[in-house]
């Protein structure tokens, strides 16, 4: 086979004519065009791609392990995604996050996670709840921050915190339009609450309990 080469050093593999600077990026778990990125610009598909490694790509129903940045919307038939490690950022990086009526958003694993970052999201919507920490549904959430994202349309809470779910900052929010509040509090403690727009939700637009 004809081996691909440059005069400029910018060919990071001449034992193998389909990696070469000039070659499209495809989701093989390698570096294909030769700028030191793997399966980067979505080529594993549609969801929340890895910062890491973007040939990992989380999708509706998902365990995230990892912190990732959404590359498209997603219509989601159950949960959208499970919080499920500590210290990552899922950046929904201006896309929507769309349910069927059914599902949690957002919801955070069984045994609960700290030092998380959800952001960005341009709409969470048409679950049972948008974003929501325990009663039932998983784990808690400490010492994290839910920010810039508009959550509406949702059958019961946009952002329910619950189930001691302490010391979280939940600022510049969009809540609006849900079934029942548009942020919950029960029982949390020492979290912020800033900077949000809270309006036209069933029952209150901010519930501390």
């Amino acid at each position: 086979t004809e081996q691909y080469n440059t005069t400029d050093n910018t060919d990071c593999n001449d034992n193998n004519n389909l990696i070469h600077p000039a070659a499209n990026e495809t989701c093989n778990g390698r570096d294909d065009n030769c700028n030191n990125i793997i399966d980067e610009g979505g080529v594993c598909g549609c969801g929340c791609e890895s910062i890491t490694n973007s040939s990992v790509v989380f999708v509706c129903g998902n365990k995230v392990t990892e912190s990732c940045k959404m590359t498209c919307d997603l219509n989601c038939s159950g949960d959208g995604f499970i919080a499920g490690a500590d210290n990552i950022t899922i950046d929904g990086a201006n896309y929507n996050l769309t349910g069927h009526g059914s599902g949690e958003g957002i919801k955070i694993e069984a045994g609960g996670h700290n030092n998380l970052i959800i952001e960005n999201f341009n709409s969470i919507s048409h679950f049972s709840n948008g974003i929501i920490t325990g009663m039932g549904t998983g784990g808690v959430l400490t010492n994290s921050i839910i920010r810039n994202n508009n959550v509406h349309s949702n059958d019961n809470v946009g952002i329910a915190i619950y189930d001691h779910s302490d010391n979280n900052q939940i600022i510049n929010n969009n809540c609006h339009d849900n079934g029942r509040s548009g942020i919950d509090l029960y029982p949390s403690n020492n979290c912020v609450v800033n900077d949000n727009l809270c309006y036209n939700n069933g029952q209150s637009g901010i519930n501390v309990l």
